[in-house]
């Protein structure tokens, strides 16, 4: 801790020493300062006439030199007598905040009552005696204190509510801040200030509901005051209404559209949201007033590249690699350009040139990735062991994208052991568990996948991925179809337009005998992405109910839609099972 925030200084301290005499010092007004008054208004604060006894002095070295040595507990000692013996309001000051630091809220609050009454116009006092009374489960007597607070703030000058609210929100308790700052408003209705600052405050500590009552308040008050109206989206997002949030920031920035950290924050919430298209329009509107950006350059070239816009993502990512800006960075997001267009020797290059920074790893795991996909997993295996050596803290990364590769080679087995090896010393790592759950079911040891991915629900019992993997794995491997209907639709509730999960549904209706109720889950799923494995699905239900023409119709496509979708097992194995000759 720094002492500074305490020790009076030995300038201070001799100033204490010729102040401690039996004239009246005159002092700047804490509050009149804050007003902005002219200084020769300023009002004096009287300090007490007492003689300075030799132990008074004893006592002011002592407590100066314990609190410049960090000896709170001697010093606060020493403050609180000489506080009490003096009446000066510079050492009940002193005394107050060491009594705070050393966590002794009763003291604190006993001191904070002298701290006031020998400087009732010290704002500063005044808080820190209301955020005591607080503690000290006084809170009702904090009001007074609050009031005064208020009444002497500036007029056109920062919010007094905000300060207030601020204050308040840095206790521990944060339920009694909210309670004490309800009261304290309870009378100001009709003060959009004062709601605000009451919406700020419950929103920090966690009580959305009334927060957004609040703020919704506000914007009856005064419906044009933006900073309300970004309040609004904020609480919105936190209270998991992305769709309301997204559609009261899209207005504001339709209100403002000359306003770039709007639209810059809207952005980013629409990539938060993954709606990458979205993000790329804002963007590229950004760069009509903001063309040399670096930030936005590289922020539509990754965006480019999100949404298929690869000439575009070229474009935007070579003009900043050749303005040598972002050099770790823009070879990087060129060789996942050149991934994405299947030119895999070019995607080497580029991960090659990285020699450091922050995408050095992830280059060199693409790289890996690389090789895998060539057939090489011997290649590819050496390279992810080579990286464990050189950056061994970056083990757990390192083991999923190993079994990854294995995984994907169908070596599920080997996989599997590789989760085991760095579960040992990451027992509660998700993503570790996640993926030996799945390489697990590839092995038909679905007690084993089910175990690991009830360990994760136990901590994450939100979690979406995890329980639509839990859900489809009990439809698709056992005949517990109630169990996994109820996974799946807790997934679905929380990620409702998640197409993995819509087929997830899909397969559990299916098996269920429910075909209707799966066609338009899959059908759904389907129209979000164009997924081979979707398409199996949809396919054989429909070949079950009869409608075998159209099942053919809907692998087929899946197969025009995209060329890998030859490549998927379940396609292939689905069309061979229902309509080979």
């Amino acid at each position: 801790m720094n002492c500074s925030a305490f020790a009076i200084g030995s300038m201070a301290l001799a100033a204490l020493l010729t102040g401690c005499a039996t004239v009246t010092q005159p002092q700047p007004d804490v509050a009149a300062r804050a007003a902005g008054a002219d200084s020769s208004a300023t009002p004096v604060v009287d300090l007490p006439a007492v003689k300075l006894t030799s132990e008074m002095v004893y006592e002011l070295l002592l407590a100066d030199i314990a609190t410049q040595r960090g000896h709170f507990d001697v010093a606060a000692k020493s403050y609180e007598q000489l506080a009490q013996a003096t009446q000066d309001p510079r050492l009940a000051e002193q005394a107050t905040r060491l009594a705070i630091h050393n966590q002794d809220q009763v003291k604190g609050l006993a001191l904070a009552k002298l701290w006031v009454a020998k400087a009732p116009a010290n704002l500063e006092a005044r808080q820190v005696l209301a955020v005591l009374l607080i503690r000290n489960g006084q809170p009702d007597a904090a009001l007074e204190h609050m009031e005064k607070v208020l009444t002497a703030a500036p007029q056109g000058g920062e919010n007094a509510f905000m300060v207030i609210a601020g204050l308040l929100s840095r206790e521990e308790d944060k339920h009694a801040a909210v309670d004490v700052m309800r009261k304290f408003i309870a009378s100001r209705r009709d003060n959009p200030e004062a709601q605000y600052a009451y919406s700020f405050l419950a929103a920090r500590a966690g009580a959305a509901d009334t927060a957004r009552q609040a703020i919704d308040h506000v914007l009856e008050l005064k419906p044009d005051w933006l900073e309300a109206q970004v309040q609004r989206v904020r609480i919105l997002k936190v209270q998991g209404k992305s769709e309301d949030a997204i559609a009261a920031m899209k207005k504001v920035v339709d209100d403002h559209p000359q306003d770039n950290d709007l639209r810059i924050s809207y952005a980013r919430m629409l990539v938060d949201e993954e709606r990458f298209e979205g993000a790329y329009e804002q963007f590229k509107l950004l760069s009509e007033s903001q063309p040399d950006s670096d930030d936005i350059l590289f922020a539509l070239g990754f965006l480019a590249l999100q949404t298929g816009h690869l000439d575009d993502a070229d474009r935007y990512l070579t003009r900043l690699h050749q303005s040598g800006r972002r050099p770790t960075e823009t070879p990087y997001y060129l060789g996942r350009l050149e991934e994405l267009r299947g030119n895999q020797a070019k995607a080497v290059e580029w991960y090659s040139s990285l020699s450091g920074g922050e995408n050095y790893l992830n280059a060199r795991i693409r790289m890996a990735v690389l090789k895998a996909k060539s057939g090489d997993i011997s290649a590819a295996l050496s390279q992810i062991a080579s990286l464990r050596a050189e950056q061994p803290d970056q083990r757990v990364q390192l083991a999923l994208v190993e079994g990854e590769i294995l995984f994907d080679a169908e070596r599920f087995g080997d996989a599997l052991a590789v989760y085991d090896a760095a579960l040992k010393d990451n027992s509660d790592n998700t993503d570790l568990l996640y993926s030996r759950s799945m390489a697990a079911e590839k092995l038909n040891r679905i007690s084993e996948a089910e175990s690991d991915l009830r360990k994760i629900l136990e901590r994450e019992p939100n979690n979406a991925e995890v329980l639509n993997a839990l859900g489809y794995t009990l439809a698709d491997k056992t005949d517990r179809y109630d169990e996994a209907l109820a996974f799946v639709d807790r997934a679905l509730r929380l990620r409702p337009k998640d197409h993995f999960i819509l087929d997830s549904m899909g397969w559990v209706h299916y098996r269920l005998g429910r075909y209707e109720e799966a066609v338009k889950y899959l059908r759904r799923a389907l129209d979000l992405k164009k997924d081979a494995e979707v398409a199996a699905h949809l396919g054989e239900v429909l070949w079950v109910m009869g409608s075998r023409e159209d099942a053919r119709n809907v692998w087929q496509q899946a197969l025009d839609a995209a060329p890998d979708a030859k490549k998927s097992r379940l396609l292939n194995e689905v069309m061979k099972k229902f309509d080979s000759p």
